[in-house]
């Protein structure tokens, strides 16, 4: 009888001991953690981590604490990255009359040399007519095609008249055949001089436009040398207050009249 009441005793402690209720628990008892059956044990891991329990697929999943991992805090949005910088722009020199000067006179220069160049252009394709617009030879009759064009009319007509009744004989032939082919040998040498002539005005077109690229990058280059050997003006310096130093220099020269009038050397400082 008392043995059976003592194990009813232990077995009242131990359920004590497992209701939260009782305010004590059994120390190194190992708790089971709500998720995917694991157990936690509690105290803390490696580096400050706590362990939570064994997760999906055998992992143990770990969690910083809340109040030591900076991560937190910046995953809260409390911490955000800085935000960079704008470059700082650069400075501009000074207006310079002779850069300007210099730019209008290339700029001014190149629009006429170019300008002359397309009237060249134009007269260049009208004499040649060879190009669409200017190979009508009704339109443009005095153009190299169109004298070429009739010299060959005019040596068919020769040939045939002059065959007479052997218009259709081997030589007749041979004469006009012949005639075709000093034809074709000119015109050939026709559109050779006319891209020649051509290329000569894109040469000097594209010679221009260095020549006035080059006058501007040089008046550019003088307008900054000329700015970075212009003085300083204090008054323009970062912290300095304008007519600062107009106001030292006002201070000193009425020092230096007061000492002469009173006949006695000038001071390093205030002036009686």
């Amino acid at each position: 009888m008392v043995r059976r009441t003592s194990r009813q005793q232990i077995v009242a402690r131990a359920v004590q001991a497992r209701s939260p209720s009782s305010g004590t628990t059994a120390p190194n008892r190992p708790r089971a953690s709500s998720g995917s059956g694991g157990t936690s044990y509690p105290g803390p891991g490696i580096g400050g981590r706590r362990s939570t329990g064994i997760g999906l697929g055998g992992a143990q999943r770990t969690t910083f604490p809340t109040k030591e991992s900076p991560n937190t805090e910046y995953a809260k949005g409390k911490q955000k990255p800085a935000t960079p910088a704008a470059p700082a722009t650069p400075g501009v020199p000074p207006w310079s009359s002779k850069y300007e000067e210099t730019v209008s006179g290339a700029k001014k220069k190149y629009l006429n040399t170019s300008g002359n160049l397309d009237l060249a252009e134009t007269a260049t394709k009208q004499d040649y007519g060879l190009d669409p617009g200017y190979n009508d030879y009704k339109v443009n009759p005095n153009s190299r095609a169109a004298l070429l064009e009739e010299k060959f009319q005019q040596g068919n007509r020769g040939v045939v008249n002059s065959a007479g009744l052997n218009l259709y004989s081997g030589s007749t032939s041979n004469r006009l055949f012949n005639n075709r082919t000093a034809n074709a040998q000119n015109r050939d040498a026709l559109a050779k001089s006319y891209r020649e002539s051509l290329g000569g005005i894109s040469s000097e077109r594209t010679k221009a436009k260095e020549e006035k690229d080059e006058t501007e990058r040089g008046a550019y280059w003088d307008w900054i040398g000329e700015g970075e050997k212009a003085p300083l003006d204090p008054s323009t310096a970062p912290g300095s207050a304008p007519g600062k130093s107009k106001a030292k220099a006002k201070t000193k020269q009425s020092i230096t009249k007061t000492a002469i009038a009173n006949n006695k050397p000038a001071k390093k400082g205030k002036g009686k």
